[in-house]
């Protein structure tokens, strides 16, 4: 049988039933194993038999349906953590921006009108909210020039609203330096009065009680002479001794309207004293009582940190809030 013949007899044998290929080899008494693989490999580029394994028919084999690909769902409870962390992210950059367009406005209203400094206010804070977006998207998108060009510009505009919120803050807290170095000076040079005052009214208060003690002598030798009737010495005695009384008494009499006058001083005194506002030490002067740093530095330091959280943090915030999604 020539090779037309033997394919004939294979699909013949193959439409009554499944066979191997041994089984073939022997029915059809096919002594060459290479012809009957050749043969077979051919009908099967015919799409006229199909293999399943050792077994050959003429039956299409079923493929098994492929399952369709799921995609995997994030949890709800994802989705919910990620949609409150970007609200509070948003809500934080908001309100970072909204402060900080408050503070850009009042450095710049020395320089332009009150509606000018707030659009200006406004374009800076837009800026660099957008910026750091702008050049996460341009440079995970290809574009890099744009995003290294667009970098060292929002730096330059964030340390302008930064130094606009330190000097602003300065400008605030100088002021309360200022009142309180005054109010401590008052209190030092009121102390100072009140203490001369107090020395003074001991000084005459002594130089009194020293004048009462001569006063009382010179009366008790004068009452001496009684009402009886005096010699010539004993008067000349007598009129000097009563000299001596009212020129004493006349001193003490003196120095005590003195001694009222300074007593009115030291009331009049603490009268003010009582009345004058009184302003406690500020945080940054306890600081520095304690610690020795000077209250000027390290109310700069912490200026420096409320600019870092106000210009940094806003336009961070906004981009996590933007960008913070599951892929």
């Amino acid at each position: 049988m020539d090779d037309q013949e033997l394919k004939r007899r294979i699909l013949e044998l193959l439409a009554a039933g499944d066979l191997t290929k041994q089984q073939i080899k022997d029915t059809l008494w096919v002594k060459s194993e290479k012809t009957l693989n050749l043969l077979l490999k051919e009908l099967q580029v015919d799409n006229l038999i199909y293999r399943h394994g050792a077994i050959y028919s003429i039956a299409k084999p079923i493929e098994k349906p492929k399952k369709p690909a799921t995609k995997k769902v994030a949890p709800k409870s994802r989705f919910l953590v990620e949609g409150l962390l970007r609200i509070m992210f948003g809500l934080v950059g908001i309100g970072t921006t909204i402060v900080g367009i408050r503070n850009t406005a009042v450095f710049t209203a020395t320089v332009f009108p009150v509606p000018f400094c707030y659009i200006l206010s406004g374009v800076i804070a837009l800026f660099m909210i957008g910026a750091i977006p702008a050049v996460i998207y341009l440079w995970g998108h290809g574009r890099k020039n744009f995003a290294c060009t667009l970098t060292p510009i929002w730096l330059v505009v964030t340390l302008f609203s930064m130094f606009c919120t330190i000097e602003g803050m300065y400008s605030i807290q100088k002021d309360n330096f200022i009142e309180s170095e005054t109010v401590s000076n008052i209190d030092t040079t009121n102390e100072k009065l009140y203490n001369e005052y107090e020395k003074q009214s001991i000084y005459i208060q002594a130089l009194i009680d020293s004048k009462q003690i001569t006063l009382t002598r010179y009366n008790n030798e004068i009452a001496m002479y009684g009402v009886k009737e005096l010699t010539k010495d004993e008067q000349k005695d007598y009129n000097r001794l009563a000299n001596n009384i009212a020129s004493v008494e006349t001193y003490i009499k003196q120095q005590t309207t003195e001694l009222a006058k300074v007593s009115e001083k030291k009331t009049a005194l603490l009268s003010k004293q009582e009345g004058k506002k009184i302003v406690v030490k500020s945080f940054y002067e306890c600081i520095e009582d304690m610690c020795g740093i000077k209250a000027f530095l390290l109310q700069f330091i912490v200026s420096c940190f409320a600019a870092i959280i106000l210009d940094i943090l806003g336009p961070i915030s906004m981009s996590l809030a933007m960008y913070l999604k599951d892929k």
